[in-house]
Formats: C-alpha cells, structure tokens, sequence
C-alpha cells in the first residue's frame, strides 16, 4: 500500500461565521479533471469519486440522482475534533486498485475508506487506527457523508435531501434524508454509532450536509452505544455505511433491517390511553424478543404472530421503553407514552400559564399562553387562576395596543403582522369568555390592520415579504370571522366586516393555492417547516370552513399537495413516541430559551402549526392517513407536559450531542441568568420564564439571545402553548370512530364495542360533545355521552358527527 499523506486542511467549526452558508450549483468538471475521475458502476449504483478529494461528485441509483456538495462540505471526509472544538480535515489521498479507496492521516490516527456495491447499495467501509505509542482520543471522530442538504431557494430545494431521520441504537445505526419531491436515501450501519451531528449555518435556517460521529465523547443519550472515544495504541474500528434508495416511508424498517441486520418495531399509535391495545409490527427477524422497560422493571411481551405484536398499555401514565432483541444481539428502542386525559394538560397550560408569566412586547411566543387558558376557562373554569390571568392580560396589552384605535405601539413591532393577527384571534377568545363586544370590535379593528398590508396578488405581507405564512394570520382572520358571522345574521354592521374579511381571506388563500411553496419566510429563505405548514394548514381551513362547495376541491389539492412535500421536514417513521409525527425545526433556542444558535427542537410549538392543517384534511377527505399522523403528533406534543410530573418543557431535543451554552437561574443572582457550557443531547429543554421574568407592566424585546444576560426578562419560550391551543380546538372535545370496509373498528378518545348490530361508543371524558364517525358502510351508532342521555342514529357511508344533546 503506497504511504499515506499527514497533510490536513483547517476548517471552521460547523456553526461559526466562517462557515460555508450556500451551496453553488454543480459544474461539469473540466476535461482535464474528467479524465482524473473515478466511477464505480454496479447493479444500477453509480457513483463517481474526485481523486483529489475523495468526495463523491456524482450519485445515482438507476434515474434517482443524489445531489451532493461540491464546495468544502463535500464527501465523504474525515472530520476531527479536539477537546478545545477545533476542528481539522484530513486530506483524502485515492489509493492503488480497482476498487476506488482513499486514505487520510492525522497525527498518529490514520483514516481510510473504500467503496462497493452491495445488494443495490452504495458501500462504504469506513476505518480508524491509531498508529502510535500513546492513546488518542479526540472529542469526535466524524465523517462527513457529503449529501447536499443546503435548501435555498425554489425550485432548488426540490432535490436536496434534508436529514429527516437519524437515529443511533446500541448496536447499530438507521436513518433517512428526504427531498421534497419525495426522494428517501436511507442512511444505514450496522456497527455501533454513537452520534451523529448536523452542519448548521450559525444560526440560520439552513443545514450543510451530514456527520456520523464514528467516535464521540461522554455524555450520550442513554440509547446511544457507550463505547470509548479513545483508541489505544494499536487499536482499528472499522464501519460499514450503506447508502440505498428507498421506495416509501412505509418500507423504511423494513430497508433498515435488511442492511443493519436488526430487527425494529413500529405503532399505529405512539401516545396512547392507560388500558388501551397497541398494535406493534416487527421487521426483521420473526423470534425477536422484545420487553418492556419502565421504572427499573423488564417485562417481556409475547412473541410476534404475522408480524404483530399486541400489547395491552399499562394504566400508569408515563413513558414506556421497548427493546426488541434478534438472535444476532441487534437491539433496537421503541417508546411508546400512556398519556394523562387531555383534561389534564389542559390544566397543566393554564397552570404554567400562570408560572412562567406571559410577557408583552415584540413577539407572539411571549404571550401565547393566553389563548389556551381562554379556551379552557369556557368549559372548565378555575376562579383563582383565570382571575390572575385576566390580571396578567389587562397589565401586558394595553403596552402592546393603543385600545382607542388598535394600534400596535412601538415595543409590540408593527411590522410583525403575524403578532397582531394572533392579538386579534385572542381578543375574540376574550369576547367569547366576557360577552363584551369591545372585544371582538378590537379584534375586528386587528384584522383591519392586516389586511391593509395585503397587496394585489393577495399577500399579507411586511414590507416586501411574503408574511401570509408566518404564524397563520389568515387562519387567524379566519377564527374572528367565525364570531362575525353569528352577529352578521342580524346586524348589518358585523355583516359588512364579516364580508370584508373573508373576501380578504379568499384573495390570501387563492394566492397559496397558486404559488404553492414558491413563497417567502420570514429570515433566512429555505425549504421552512413553518412556511409550508401554515400555507397547508391555512388552505385546508378555508375549505373546510368558508370555501364554496364547488371550490372545495381546488384547495384541498393545494393543500395535500403541500402536505406531501412537508414529509420530508416530519418525523413520520420515528419509532419515539416523544418525537413521532413532529415537525423539523433548528434555530429557535438562541430566541426561545436563549440556548445555542442551533439545534432540532421536535416537537416544538410550532409543530401544531403542521396539526391543525392534518386534522382538516381528514373531515374534508376522510383519509385515515392524516388523523393518525395528528393524533400521533398531539401525542409527542403533549408529552411536553410530562405525564409523570407535569413538569412543562419548551421542545424536545432531537440532536445526540451538542456542546452549547446552556441558559440557567444564576444562583447568586435571584431572578438573574448566567451561561454555562455543557454537552447536552436528546432531552427535553425546560421552560425558562417561570424564573427568567420580565418587569412589570413592561414590553421585552423577544430575541433576546444577542443582549446576554442584562436584557432582563425576553425570551420566546412561551409559544410552547399552540400545542395546547390546537390540543383544545381539535382533540379535547372530540372523539373519532373509524369503521372500514371489514367492518373494523378504530377508535380514538374513547372506548367502542359491539352489542348485536350497533356500535357503541364512550367518550373517554365528559368534555367531549362530538363523535365523528367514518364508515365505509352505513352503521348503526350508539353514543354514551359521560353528560347527557345516551343516542342511538342510523349513520350513513361517508362521514358524520354525532353531538351531544
């Protein structure tokens, strides 16, 4: 073997200002670098490597092309970390052979991969050693796959392929990047990888490319393989990376099992009832074993039949572990969660509602408990509660709105639309609690101040940039309307500005059927999880609720047509009952809890914003597909209510390893915060306003991460509470029974039976006062209302609510 080369490159730490932000387009190489190329072709696999750096240029399978960097976050490449977070790049030098292999050194460590084709996928074996007398051990060890990942603009973003699934297991690794269009590379090991780690852009809402960290430091995640990051004198790893396209989501365990060896169990539902029967479905072996974890206590569960195994939820709430082992020694993790009654995380919000204060000024995230404790307080008041409430309320708006004429004052940000739009869906809130038309005359007077900055092709926009889609101010309009048009039917003041609105709504809504996501965000442009659900979620309320019959079906197109393109920003396959069906979103700590500049937060609050969209789409389509996703995304959102404690979180952080400086009470300083570095990953990130408190009666500026610790009081952590807005509108009054053309029953909030020929269904809580059936044959349904007398109907095919008397 010819010597390798000690050369390396210094490169700029993932994060920091110096790094690459963009990704330029791919060129030809010239013909004189053409000539000095490498291409492996094999049963469809074609790759083609840069003998000057070892990345791979081009990827293909069959038709499917994977885009990867052609700039300094190409690979794969070597990445490696010292203790300080410096970070070096070894140079790739391609070796003798057939087969195209590179080697690289470091010091004592030497690096090498060589590439093949194995049953239709991309092989990489990947190795380490330490060719020295003493012991090396760097704080990661991480190769860079070189997958392009950098959405920017549209069309652009249609071919990258964002990181929509990674996760490390004992004994193995499984993952997936996914493109808008639809394209799944799966990303597997089946060696141990200890973490796995993202190249953000320093704070930006872009993503450049892929790390395994084959070696990482202490701490890990409990699931993650424990092993050293040192290596002895002596001591090789090797790794193999399988790089396969994957049809469909539904054929990714499956994917998975086949290139890790190990065997994976999936739900149908993640957060489930106390009692409630869970179906699990196995890939992989057929006598896995599998056992349940909770509390220090293993319980086995029973061997899998046609693939399934049944298991019966325990009746305490809390998260429940389930390894499943093959008799290879591969062990995989599912989670699974027995909530508490939605009930009881409707109290918890109003509760925290009250603990961590909400606070005026420059943004939404700070105030947003309000609209949940609204909600609650008209079917469950609480007199002590709901009074401080009120107090808060009636200290913080008048700061934030000049009540004479509704306009916002100068600490609430005028340009900020979507915060006024959200003040005027509250003060309707605020007028359903009171009777007081004052406040819904507010709210009406908010809305007319959006839709002056509506433009001709029907935008809301802030200056120049498309805002229809930051929050959802025209859903927001929407829920005032709703009020509106109840005074409309007699009053022909309220009928002129129900009117108004909506034909201002209907302009809004026809230009996101139009552009579908070729539209804007707020900051830095990409492929936005928020963008794309509120157009989505805005689309399918207007169908549903204000849409003419006859137009109903051009924007549930749009609509689903957006929601296919966002599956690659949503955890749909993830087996974590904490994360499932969530929503993909990375720069929010450096607002929300003051935490570092990047990392996923899944579920966050905005991941209701994805929600709200699913569960219209299912009453306008009746596609089963869409209420399990929302009712398995409800469930990880809940789960930010911790069901053992009640202890309220502010995301759930879905990166393994980060080192970030961590916003915490200064114990010196009562009310005061300080900065402490610490390596923190896959955990739930608290709340900090309960402690972190803005002065009185004063409007904080929200972003507050640039100020430090002297800018008393702003921060976002309160938008944790859309969860709890949408948890109200939709799930806590409703129960959901599915009958299919079997004659199959599935049942959500509530428990069903069959007594002869009829249905039998019972609300799992008083609250609830709708049944919504979906048949394929007409049935006969029973409701046993926990309030009022019991009812029988005769239900026809197609889709019904049953309410309460």
């Amino acid at each position: 073997m010819a010597p390798l080369l000690a050369g390396s490159l210094a490169f700029p730490l993932a994060g920091t200002p110096q790094a690459a932000e963009s990704s330029p387009a791919q060129t030809a190489p010239s013909s004189q670098n053409a000539a000095r190329t490498d291409t492996l072709q094999k049963d469809g696999v074609s790759a083609t490597f840069a003998p000057q750096t070892g990345h791979i240029t081009n990827l293909q399978f069959g038709k499917q092309r994977i885009d990867m960097f052609n700039n300094a976050w190409g690979g794969p490449s070597f990445r490696i970390t010292d203790a300080q977070g410096r970070q070096t790049v070894p140079v790739l030098v391609r070796q003798p052979g057939h087969a195209p292999s590179f080697a690289a050194q470091q010091g004592d460590l030497k690096m090498g991969i060589s590439y093949g084709v194995e049953q239709g996928a991309l092989a990489a074996t990947v190795t380490v050693a330490n060719k020295g007398k003493t012991a090396v051990t760097p704080d990661s060890l991480a190769l860079t796959l070189g997958i392009d990942t950098c959405m920017i603009s549209h069309p652009q973003w249609n071919t990258k392929h964002f990181p929509t699934f990674l996760r490390c297991e004992k004994t193995h690794f499984w993952g997936y990047a996914m493109s808008p269009e639809g394209s799944i590379l799966g990303i597997f090991s089946p060696d141990a990888i200890p973490a796995w780690s993202l190249n953000y852009n320093n704070g930006g809402h872009r993503i450049n490319g892929i790390n395994l960290n084959l070696l990482a430091g202490a701490p890990l995640p409990a699931r993650s393989p424990q092993t050293s990051n040192e290596l002895k004198p002596g001591e090789e790893r090797t790794w193999k990376i399988y790089l396969v396209p994957i049809p469909s989501l539904k054929e990714v365990p499956a994917c998975a099992s086949r290139y890790t060896d190990a065997s994976y169990l999936t739900a149908d539902r993640y957060t489930v009832e106390p009692g409630e029967q869970i179906r699990l479905h196995l890939a992989g072996a057929d006598h896995s074993k599998a056992t349940v974890q909770h509390k220090g206590q293993n319980i086995a569960l029973p061997e899998a039949k046609d693939r399934e195994i049944l298991w019966q939820a325990p009746k305490e709430p809390g998260f429940y572990r389930i390894a499943i082992e093959n008799g290879k020694g591969k062990t995989s993790e599912t989670v699974i969660t027995v909530r508490q009654p939605w009930s009881w995380y409707m109290d918890g919000s109003r509760a925290w509602t009250v603990k961590a204060k909400q606070k005026a000024g420059s943004h939404v995230e700070g105030w947003y408990g309000f609209f949940p404790s609204f909600k609650w307080r008209h079917l469950n008041p609480d007199k002590e509660l709901d009074a401080q409430i009120d107090k808060d309320f009636n200290e913080l708006f008048p700061t934030m709105y000049d009540y004479a004429t509704m306009q916002p004052t100068a600490p609430a940000l005028p340009h900020r639309i979507q915060n006024h739009a959200c003040a005027a869906s509250l003060f309707m809130e605020r007028y359903r609690i009171t009777g007081d038309i004052q406040d819904l005359e507010r709210a009406a007077k908010l809305c007319d101040f959006i839709l002056a900055t509506q433009k001709p092709d029907g935008a809301y926009r802030s200056g120049r940039t498309h805002y229809t889609c930051v929050i959802y101010p025209a859903k927001s309009i929407m829920e005032v309307m709703m009020a509106e048009q109840e005074l409309a039917r007699t009053s022909p003041v309220w009928k002129e500005r129900f009117e108004r609105h909506r034909d201002s709504v209907r302009k809004a809504v026809d230009e996101l059927a139009l552009h579908l996501d070729n539209i804007e965000t707020e900051g830095e442009m990409t492929f936005e999880d928020g963008m794309i659900s509120c157009s989505y979620t805005q689309l399918a309320a207007w169908a549903r609720h204000f849409a003419q019959p006859e137009e109903r079906a051009k924007y549930i197109a749009a609509a689903e047509k957006l929601v296919e393109k966002h599956r690659c920003l949503s955890q749909l396959v993830q087996p974590d009952s904490r994360m499932n069906n969530s929503s993909l979103r990375f720069w929010e700590s450096q607002y929300d809890v003051l935490w570092c500049k990047n990392m996923i937060g899944s579920p966050h609050g905005w991941t209701a914003w994805r929600l709200y969209g699913l569960f219209d789409l299912y009453r306008l389509t009746g596609k089963t597909d869409y209420l399990q996703q929302a009712m398995n995304g409800l469930g990880a959102c809940a789960n930010l209510l911790n069901p053992e404690t009640g202890e309220l979180s502010w995301a759930f952080m879905v990166d393994p390893r980060i080192r970030t400086d961590v916003f915490k009470p200064n114990p010196e300083k009562p009310g005061k915060g300080i900065r402490s570095v610490e390596v923190v990953g896959e955990t739930y990130i608290p709340m900090i306003s309960q402690w972190w408190k803005a002065p009185y009666a004063t409007p904080v500026f929200g972003y507050n991460y640039q100020y430090g610790v002297d800018h008393q009081g702003g921060s976002c952590d309160n938008d944790v509470h859309e969860i709890f807005k949408c948890l109200a509108e939709h799930a806590l009054q409703t129960a959901w029974l599915i009958l299919d053309a079997q004659g199959k029953p599935t049942v959500w909030n509530g428990k069903v039976r069959k007594e002869g020929n009829t249905w039998i269904v019972t609300p799992s809580e008083k609250y609830v006062s709708e049944v919504h059936v979906n048949t394929a044959a007409s049935a006969a349904v029973k409701v046993e209302w926990q309030q009022g007398s019991p009812k029988t109907e005769n239900v026809s095919k197609g889709m019904t609510s049953l309410l309460r008397p």
